[in-house]
């Protein structure tokens, strides 16, 4: 999906804004759904004989041989215990989730307050939320029909320098995301909190595996002007 926001072709802050939320999410059920589908029961029939008819059927959980002629990898304990965990998460909101996975990956290590990428994350996912759930009263104009109130995010996101207020009368806050700064901001945004998790998982052939997949794709994006 990050691909995706590579290839628009117009300067849609908006549309930036949701692609990239909807990654947040996409990459912990990526996690997930891999382990899962590793870890699959598989049926077994051992092949009857003329000297020993068995048709006996076995379950054996899957593996996965990750490069050619290699041994089978199968999923560890703790690899089993994150999938669990990822599934008792699954209805929590978006930073929710990261924050539960760090604590659990990272158990009294981690301080959310001096977490600059986890901060910009949580932004990333209200300004999300407030174009889902936009109100009429956030719409509210001046006497020149400029925006009269901003989300708590955005006037953040002025303090940081990744928007600027200029002397244009947004009729809505909205349209100034339609900012190059805030596009990229989005994006790395992103890739931070995804690198991040990445480097706190367990340490097997399996997750090591999707880690370093996606640490390769993630290095391929240069956040091309739009």
């Amino acid at each position: 999906m990050l691909e995706k926001t590579e290839k628009l072709e117009s300067k849609d802050g908006l549309i930036h804004l949701i692609i990239c939320a909807m990654i947040t999410e996409a990459f912990l059920q990526d996690i997930k759904s891999f382990y899962a589908a590793i870890n699959k029961p598989r049926s077994f029939t051992q092949p009857s004989t003329l000297f020993k008819k068995d048709n006996t059927t076995q379950s054996f959980r899957g593996g996965i041989a990750l490069q050619a002629n290699a041994p089978m990898e199968f999923i560890q304990e703790d690899e089993l215990k994150l999938m669990t965990f990822l599934e008792g998460i699954e209805r929590e909101s978006p930073t929710k989730k990261y924050e539960h996975l760090i604590n659990y990956l990272t158990p009294n290590k981690w301080n959310k307050g001096e977490d600059e990428a986890f901060k910009d994350l949580q932004r990333l996912i209200q300004l999300r939320n407030e174009t889902i759930h936009i109100k009429s009263e956030e719409l509210l104009l001046n006497d020149d029909n400029s925006v009269k109130k901003f989300p708590k995010a955005i006037n953040e996101l002025f303090v940081k320098k990744i928007l600027t207020n200029d002397t244009i009368a947004y009729t809505s806050w909205i349209y100034i995301l339609d900012q190059q700064s805030f596009i990229e901001w989005s994006r790395e945004t992103v890739i931070s909190n995804l690198l991040k998790i990445l480097e706190i998982l367990p340490k097997h052939p399996i997750t090591n595996h999707i880690a370093t997949s996606y640490k390769q794709s993630l290095m391929t994006f240069r956040f091309k002007k739009t």
